[in-house]
């Protein structure tokens, strides 16, 4: 059984992603793209923390397409930071692949081929997989902001809503991004 607030969470979710719930194939597999990189939860806290107050004290109003980008863009980026990945995280197929590469070894050294063909095959859709979500990971962050609607109203509510981002994006390219981890 649901939680009340879950469905609510549901409500704002299909108001604001804009899930194509009449539209085609192609729109779900795009709308899956752009959205599969992040978790509910951290989707959950930029819409607490951005959307509700933001949809209310900023003019001109952001239309949900836009704001549909810049929640997710900020839900993927954020997401992994607590050190949970989810789930298309291309380094648990990298994982995958270096725990079957000694059996297959193994197995290829005492002449096992009922074993060492299969794994050879898996090995080889897992480095594919890491691979492919490695760079359609990086595709997705860097197209997907190219597509506001409104970068005008997007950059302003930045900047109003945000005071604090255009000293922590200075401080971060002055320091580099790995002092934040130590």
């Amino acid at each position: 059984m649901r939680r009340n607030n879950e469905v609510g969470d549901d409500k704002i979710h299909s108001e604001l992603c804009g899930y194509p719930k009449d539209g085609s194939l192609a729109a779900k597999f795009v709308w899956w793209y752009n959205h599969a990189w992040s978790d509910r939860v951290s989707r959950n806290l930029v819409v607490q923390d951005l959307y509700i107050p933001g949809r209310l004290l900023f003019d001109p109003p952001i239309s949900a397409h836009d704001w549909d980008i810049l929640i997710t863009h900020i839900a993927n980026t954020i997401q992994g930071v607590d050190g949970v990945r989810c789930m298309l995280d291309p380094t648990r197929f990298a994982y995958a692949c270096g725990i079957i590469t000694p059996i297959a070894m193994g197995a290829r050294i005492f002449c096992r081929p009922l074993i060492f063909i299969p794994l050879n095959i898996a090995q080889r859709l897992l480095i594919y997989t890491t691979l492919t979500l490695t760079f359609a990971r990086f595709y997705q962050h860097y197209r997907y902001p190219t597509t506001f609607h409104d970068l005008k109203s997007v950059v302003e509510f930045l900047h109003k809503g945000l005071p604090q981002l255009e000293k922590n994006v200075e401080e971060v390219m002055r320091r580099g991004w790995k002092a934040d981890l130590i």
